[in-house]
């Protein structure tokens, strides 16, 4: 069996068993419907997630042209800054209470330690006196985890319910 593939006892590790039980209670006697539902709207919820969360880090380039200075147009390169460690301490709770009710502990961990870095806290949410950059440079590094654990996440739940996610 290749790493990436999945057994029972890697989902086990992936997936608390005893939360997500209770998502399991919702399906009607014999089928798996409603909770295959949920847990593909809880990837819809990631992929649209993360994105938000790299924007939030970003510091990108626009470019203004000042025209009719002495007859010459001159363009100057500003900078829109994002970097909202509010926003994403908000995205990562807000991804963080899905993570928790399917019982994925991994991506819960990568959301708290994202929810208190953007709070200028230690990862553990102890205070902290942190400055912007660093909370930034953990949370951009945390990101990329969370990247890894959202695609082990979903390679469980497709050895769960026997089929393609994606």
């Amino acid at each position: 069996m290749a790493d990436n593939e999945f057994d029972e006892i890697k989902f086990k590790q992936a997936v608390d068993m005893s939360t997500f039980s209770q998502v399991l209670a919702m399906d009607d006697e014999g089928e798996c419907q409603f909770s295959l539902s949920m847990v593909l709207e809880f990837f819809d919820q990631g992929k649209n997630t993360l994105p938000d969360m790299e924007n939030a880090l970003q510091v990108s380039p626009f470019y203004v042209t000042l025209s009719h200075l002495n007859d010459c147009s001159v363009i100057f390169t500003a900078f829109s800054v994002q970097r909202d460690l509010p926003k994403l301490s908000f995205l990562a709770r807000f991804l963080k209470g899905s993570a928790s009710a399917y019982g994925l502990r991994k991506v819960r961990q990568c959301c708290e330690k994202i929810e208190h870095y953007g709070s200028k806290r230690n990862e553990d949410g102890s205070a902290a006196e942190y400055d912007e950059d660093l909370c930034l440079s953990r949370i951009n590094s945390e990101i990329g985890i969370l990247r890894n654990t959202l695609t082990e996440a979903q390679m469980a739940f497709e050895f769960f319910y026997k089929t393609k996610l994606a």
